[in-house]
């Protein structure tokens, strides 16, 4: 059996393609994230969520501004395997990520786009998350993403793992 060789996407045309899933403008240099402009509501899949919200309280805001100051240090930003996370400052718990799949893996050289909201009384709560990639509700890439965008997760509460994998709000973080 011959071995399949996948070209490799050069960083450019890479970068394009998750500006343009992301729906945002990226500046880049080297493999640095500079500055990421507005996600916006259009698209996301919890906007609707985040349109019925009243005043947003002052435990999230605080939450999310330290996970969001984290980001440039806790994501992984390498040639064959990043994320990327997209947020407007006017809707802070509306959240894009696009996990670039691992060389080597199942997964390599795709790009899989998750929508994440966090409810009103987050941290105490875990945040909502799901798979956008899903060829139209189509395609199931594993058994922990369901083609209707559902992720099991014990830290999301969506899978039973084992005692201390769930959601521990004084610790546990959307970075994870």
């Amino acid at each position: 059996m011959a071995a399949v060789m996948k070209p490799k996407l050069p960083a450019l045309v890479l970068l394009l393609a998750l500006v343009s899933m992301l729906q945002v403008v990226v500046v880049v240099v080297g493999m640095q994230v500079l500055e990421v402009s507005r996600l916006g509501e259009a698209g996301h899949l919890f906007a609707a969520e985040a349109r019925r919200e009243g005043v947003t309280p002052s435990e999230r805001i605080t939450a999310l501004g330290r996970e969001i100051s984290a980001l440039a240090s806790d994501l992984p930003l390498s040639a064959n395997s990043s994320v990327f996370v997209a947020l407007d400052d006017e809707k802070m718990m509306l959240w894009r990520a696009v996990i670039v799949g691992p060389t080597d893996t199942p997964y390599a050289g795709g790009c899989f786009i998750f929508d994440l909201y966090f409810p009103p009384t987050y941290p105490q709560v875990c945040p909502q998350v799901k798979l956008k990639t899903t060829g139209g509700g189509k395609v199931r890439f594993n058994p922990n993403l369901y083609n209707c965008g559902k992720v099991c997760l014990s830290l999301l509460g969506t899978w039973m793992g084992e005692k201390g994998e769930g959601w521990l709000p004084k610790v546990s973080t959307a970075n994870q």
